[in-house]
């Protein structure tokens, strides 16, 4: 595939076909594919390109997904209250490799991910299923498809 024509809305895009792709190749049974370290990979590329391009709203996160995508262990600072709020500290998360999975030997169920200032105490605690986690990936992806294809200004 070529040059990105929208790079924010074909990143999307890809973003999705390598999911469903690597999903299919998982459940073949294809040796050597890990469908949950994509899955990760994705959602937090979807969030810096929600961020970065501007398409984060400060919408409360339940107009955003009815879903329930998390449970919140400890909050603070009450930033699951904004999608943005969330996307800033999963991001966080993730980026400073505040990530922990759980599940058995052989099978990923999820995540707890965590965010705090540099030497203090953790204030962001959430605990995320890999459904939850591919919910909130393809909804950000449809997110970036709709603001894009109509130039919705967030």
């Amino acid at each position: 595939m070529g040059l990105y024509g929208v790079l924010h809305r074909d990143f999307a895009q890809r973003t999705k076909a390598n999911l469903a792709f690597i999903e299919k190749a998982y459940q073949e049974g294809t040796p050597d594919v890990y469908n949950v370290t994509q899955l990760i990979n994705s959602c937090l590329g979807m969030v810096i390109f929600l961020k970065e391009g501007g398409y984060v709203s400060g919408d409360n996160i339940k107009e955003f997904h009815n879903g329930t995508l998390f449970e919140t262990i400890k909050d603070d600072l009450d930033s699951n209250n904004t999608m943005e709020g969330f996307l800033r500290r999963f991001r966080n998360a993730i980026a400073h490799c505040h990530i922990k999975a759980y599940g058995t030997e052989h099978d990923i169920h999820g995540f707890e991910l965590w965010d705090h200032p540099r030497g203090q105490e953790i204030n962001w605690h959430v605990k995320m299923d890999t459904n939850g986690i591919r919910v909130l990936a393809l909804t950000l992806v449809h997110n970036v498809e709709i603001a894009t294809n109509s130039n919705i200004d967030w």
